[in-house]
């Protein structure tokens, strides 16, 4: 004798609501008197890794994880008879995990009965309703299999001579248990000998703490061909002031092939090496680029040059410049404010021509303003190849700025270089 349609729907409900196996009928046992867990199996690989990207609103366009079947993207999903049932009662299209409407209302799939060939049976076509017209011709469509069954009495009077156009959206990103998008809490993970989030688009979100503890293999985090590479987010926004504390801490070392991107300081305790031998040639370019100052508690050693447009020692500074004067009128060759610096000392150097010919001169000047802006100067050191090139004076003008001047014996292109040392006020 067949199992009766009873007992049938009492397994059905104890497996389905309950989780446990049946034992006995529904009369002898209850679910709840049930003792064997039994429940449904979730296979892994058909497990929708990204669907944590599924938004509520879907997209207008097939994506890497969704794809789109409607009329404006002429994709609407043409489903073939089953011949195997009776006839009309079940159309197949062929194609599996259409995103049911627990990701959002407007992912329900939408049934038009219309010509075979239309291209927009939207327009075209008669939409039909799960509940049907009244007429007992209530439709189920599986998610899953991508089937749709007319189980009530009547087939809708509109498919008479017409087909099956399913609108919808299909999931088409990554499957396995190993791209899940997870939301951790708290997790720790003892001896794992792969533990792998391989994801397209997934991005994990981790909201507590992942304490993984490993004596073997711990395979990378790796794209698997998606159009967008996966992240993982901490959301814990504890503050890091030692190797112990953080929202991520590694008891090892990090390996990272791309850009470190760090919103807030850096705290090493242990040697920076930079290995690049990039060169500088100016403020934007080099090994290693600052944009701000450096504080050194420290030794520096340079191996190359030091070029600095100014360079201040505690209450000092060092700074350079060079000028080209072809003229026999008087010209700036150095200015500072009065305000920062007390006195200055110049090693001017003069180079006046090419080759044999040429012409040098190296001069040491003094100078020192009181408070009224009185300039007192001296020159010192005085060295020439061939006679002096010109004189030097100073003045200081309404604008507290000191301006140092030379003024050259005859008019040639005479390259001046200036190092300032200069003492603050």
């Amino acid at each position: 004798m067949a199992i009766s349609d009873t007992q049938k729907l009492d397994g059905l409900y104890k497996k389905l609501f309950f989780g446990v196996s049946k034992t006995d009928t529904a009369s002898a046992k209850s679910p709840s008197n049930e003792g064997i867990p039994s429940p449904l199996l979730l296979r892994g690989d058909l497990i929708w890794g990204q669907s944590g990207d599924i938004l509520a609103t879907p997209p207008t366009n097939t994506t890497g994880i969704i794809s789109v079947h409607n009329d404006n993207n002429s994709s609407a999903v043409l489903a073939t008879v089953d011949t195997t049932a009776d006839t009309n009662r079940t159309w197949k299209t062929g194609l599996t995990n259409w995103i049911p409407p627990e990701f959002g209302s407007r992912y329900s799939i939408k049934i038009y009965a219309a010509t075979s060939g239309t291209p927009n049976p939207q327009t075209t076509g008669t939409l039909l309703f799960p509940d049907g017209s009244g007429n007992n011709d209530s439709y189920q469509f599986d998610y899953q299999a991508g089937v749709l069954n007319f189980p009530d009495t009547n087939l809708p009077t509109a498919l008479s001579g017409k087909v099956i156009y399913v609108v919808g959206y299909r999931y088409i990103g990554a499957y396995g248990s190993s791209s899940l998008d997870v939301n951790f809490q708290s997790v720790s993970i003892g001896k794992t000998t792969n533990l792998n989030f391989s994801t397209g688009t997934t991005a994990t979100n981790v909201g507590g703490v992942v304490t993984i503890s490993l004596t073997e293999t711990l395979q990378s985090v790796t794209d698997r061909g998606s159009t967008t590479t996966s992240k993982l987010y901490f959301s814990n926004t504890t503050a890091s002031t030692s190797t112990q504390t953080g929202s991520v801490v590694v008891g090892g070392g990090l390996g990272v092939a791309e850009n470190i991107t760090v919103g807030r300081d850096v705290i090493v305790n242990n040697i920076i090496n930079i290995k690049s031998t990039a060169t500088s040639t100016s403020t934007a370019t080099g090994a290693l680029i600052v944009a701000g100052g450096v504080a050194i508690g420290g030794d520096v050693w340079i191996q190359g040059r030091l070029n600095a447009e100014s360079l201040k020692i505690i209450d000092s500074v060092f700074d350079s410049t060079a000028i080209v004067v072809n003229t026999l009128m008087k010209t700036e060759i150095d200015t500072y404010s009065i305000q920062d610096f007390r006195s200055a000392k110049y090693l001017v150097q003069i180079d006046d021509g090419l080759g044999i010919n040429a012409k040098f001169e190296v001069i040491e000047i003094l100078l020192l303003i009181n408070n009224d802006g009185t300039v007192y100067a001296t020159e010192y050191g005085l060295v020439t190849s061939d006679g002096e090139l010109g004189e030097f004076t100073a003045d200081v003008q309404s604008d507290n700025m000191l301006r140092l001047y030379f003024t050259a014996f005859e008019a040639t292109n005479k390259l001046v270089r200036v190092l300032r040392t200069a003492m603050s006020v």
